[in-house]
């Protein structure tokens, strides 16, 4: 469901003479301020992309920066465009203007983009999607309109600023709300007005916006006839003065009789709530003559990227532009930067990023000192800087989980062989604690998210959730290195417990919560945390795939199929549905389609060595020894290097298991017969003692 949103925030004069000024736009005898935020390009491949959502913000910046516009300041506009627009940047922006705007201001929010909702079950919470947020599990990985409602009021009611929210909104079926009212609802949310503030929606509840290359070579046709009767077309009392009834009437006119919309048979209403003889735009004589000489619209122009932005314009510019390519993972010693003041981090990193940077020629020394002469010298720059900091250490890790909640192999890999790999994710705790320490000062020894209320405590508490699930994952992988693993257990247990504290209905806590305690054979609560996250994000296929797992183990037959039936469904690409699928044919005896879903796994994935290693248990199971032999070989070369144990010893995998335990010796035979060359014998020995725990013998033997 795409959204074009724009909020333009705005308290009703009592006179029109306050309102419209001679620098042309509905403005009040304070400043304007604008965040501009418009994302064609989705990161998650589930989001549909869109084609012209990135140039109708742009457009808007046009508008505003022109006299018809109010000649805003450029220093006054934040503009997102496409991968800029992550979350935390939008969330950040927002805290710019809450610290910003005074009475009489006028504020512009716009933002263009999807919109949808995750279910209809859990506190029916609408988002808008920022660039970064993945296609399940939207709640603290987008931005709550909950938040945006909070924020409208408090701009209004406790800044004194004055309020209109405009909601361009396109339905799509292909998000995560299409089957439970999302695209309805989100609209209704966005719809819903307080106090002072005036809303425009650009169609009804079961209408449906859209966006075509011949509205202006590329435009929602709601933006686009929008920004047109703001800069003249919609003066119908040619007083030079534009009012809200007046736009609701040009929008009526323009959209019934627009051919392409005819074309397409797609009626459009906007719906106007609030007090219409409000002006809200004033008369730019020259750019309403260039609107009525125009007799044909521009060229397409195929550019679904952001806007060219000048690099190094500033040591800050030129800084980030450069960070944002390097493995700052592995330059940045964040265990020491933790150690630091909020105050010393930011001269730290700089120092550690630039010292390799300058070393290999890839950065500017000189620039390095304007840098840090523009932070000691600038509160303003250095309190700039910290967001910025904020936003690349959070972004990093949203990347990381991101690619968690896809599913993606390489990810899931680096899962199961944490235990050669380089601390990715104790790395990525550490650097949402940093984030945390720029953002908030501690209000106890895991509590940060006290300090701030509303929706200006959004952001802090998205980085303390991160930084515990993170925490939790890294203890947990760790297990495979330790013999007695209770110690780490409860640590990670206490991580993700803590998370949840905050948010009870975030499906990756759930779900994480649910391999530990299946961990501990608590099987009751690992469903029920299981079920929650399915709950909460319905098209997520993950928590159905460690169902599907849970119930082999606690032999409900049906259930696990029906769980492993579900997973696959949802994500025909996931390796682990079809590996657990086959697990459960394998635990009940059916190797013919045990055998069909371990290849089909090896075909999505041949790196990973567990299917390669149940199928050399199924042909040994059905006297294919040589078969066996070499499966065997092959998942033994993918684990060479590897610490692997049964992480919940429960003997089937998930996506998360080290390894799984040999099934049961077929038959009894006697071991005392077993003459040292028969292969077979001595190989059914081994596993006895494997089952015994009996590992060093197992070794002999083998």
């Amino acid at each position: 469901m795409r959204f074009y949103f724009l909020f333009v925030i705005c308290l009703l004069s009592k006179s029109m003479h306050s309102i419209c000024q001679s620098n042309g736009s509905a403005v009040s005898p304070g400043n304007t301020y604008a965040v501009i935020v418009g994302i064609s390009a989705y990161e998650s491949e589930g989001i549909p992309k869109l084609n012209f959502a990135h140039k109708d913000a742009e457009e808007f910046e046009k508008f505003l920066l022109s006299k018809a516009g109010g000649t805003v300041p450029a220093d006054n506009i934040r503009m997102l465009l496409n991968a800029d627009a992550t979350y935390a940047s939008i969330y950040n922006a927002w805290y710019w203007l809450l610290s910003t705007v005074s009475k009489d201001d006028l504020v512009y929010f716009y933002f263009s983009g999807h919109g949808d909702m995750e279910n209809n079950t859990i506190d029916s919470l609408g988002f808008l999607l920022a660039v970064n947020t993945p296609r399940t599990n939207y709640l603290h990985n987008a931005v709550r309109i909950e938040d945006i409602n909070r924020f409208a009021n408090t701009l209004s009611v406790a800044r004194g600023a004055r309020v209109i929210m405009i909601t361009d909104a396109c339905h799509s079926g292909d998000l995560a709300g299409k089957n439970i009212r999302g695209n309805q609802l989100t609209g209704e949310q966005l719809r819903t007005a307080s106090g002072k503030e005036i809303r425009i929606t650009s169609c009804g509840p079961n209408e449906l916006s859209n966006e075509d290359e011949k509205w202006g070579g590329g435009r929602g046709v709601f933006s686009y006839y929008l920004v047109k009767g703001l800069e003249g077309l919609a003066d119908f009392s040619n007083d030079k003065v534009i009012t809200l009834e007046e736009v609701k009437k040009y929008l009526a006119q323009s959209f019934q009789a627009d051919k392409v919309l005819r074309e397409k048979e797609n009626k459009q209403t906007p719906v106007i709530s609030g007090t219409l003889p409000t002006p809200i735009a004033k008369v730019d004589k020259q750019r309403l003559d260039s609107l009525l000489l125009t007799v044909a619209p521009a060229p397409v122009v195929e550019n679904q990227g952001g806007r060219l932005k000048p690099i190094g314009t500033s040591p800050q510019g030129y800084f980030f532009s450069k960070v944002d390519k390097w493995n700052i993972e592995r330059q940045v010693d964040f265990y020491h930067l933790r150690q630091l003041t909020a105050a010393e981090i930011p001269f730290e990193f700089i120092s550690q990023v630039v010292k390799d940077g300058v070393s290999t020629g890839k950065y500017d020394s000189l620039q390095e000192k304007r840098l840090i002469n523009s932070l000691e010298s600038n509160p303003d720059a250095l309190k700039k800087f910290k967001e910025k900091l904020i936003e690349l250490l959070s972004d990093r890790g949203q990347r990381m989980i991101n690619l968690y909640l896809e599913g993606d192999e390489a990810e899931m890999e680096k899962r199961r062989y944490y235990s050669r790999a380089d601390e990715d994710y104790e790395v990525f705790a550490i650097m949402f604690d940093v984030a945390l320490k720029l953002s908030a000062p501690r209000s106890g020894m895991f509590s940060y998210s006290a300090v701030a209320s509303g929706a200006d405590a959004y952001l802090p508490e998205c980085l303390e959730i991160k930084y515990h699930y993170f925490s939790g994952i890294a203890t947990r992988l760790r297990m495979p290195l330790m013999r007695n693993t209770d110690s780490l257990w409860s640590v990670a247990f206490m991580h993700q417990q803590a998370a949840y504290k905050i948010e009870k209905n975030a499906a990756y806590i759930n779900n994480e919560l649910g391999i530990l305690y299946k961990q501990k054979k608590n099987f009751t609560e690992a469903e029920k945390f299981f079920l929650s996250a399915t709950q909460i994000a319905p098209n997520w296929a993950m928590p159905w795939a460690n169902l599907a797992g849970l119930y082999a183990q606690m032999n409900k037959k049906e259930q696990g199929f029906e769980a492993a039936a579900r997973a696959r469904q949802l994500q025909p690409g996931y390796q682990g549905a079809y590996i657990n699928t086959g697990t459960l044919y394998e635990k009940y005896n059916n190797y013919l389609l045990a055998e069909e879903f371990f290849r089909k796994s090896i075909l999505l994935n041949s790196r990973h060595f567990l299917p390669f290693e149940r199928l050399g248990f199924v042909y040994m199971n059905t006297t294919n020894y040589a078969l066996a032999d070499s499966f065997f070989l092959e998942a033994d070369i993918r684990k060479r290097g590897f610490v692997f144990t049964d992480s919940d010893g429960d003997g089937v995998t998930d996506q998360f298991d080290q390894d799984v335990a040999p099934p049961p010796l077929p038959c009894k035979f006697d071991t005392t017969t077993v003459k040292p060359n028969d292969i077979i014998g001595n190989f059914y020995i081994a596993l006895k003692y494997i089952e015994d725990q009996q590992y060093p013998k197992a070794e002999w033997k083998l």
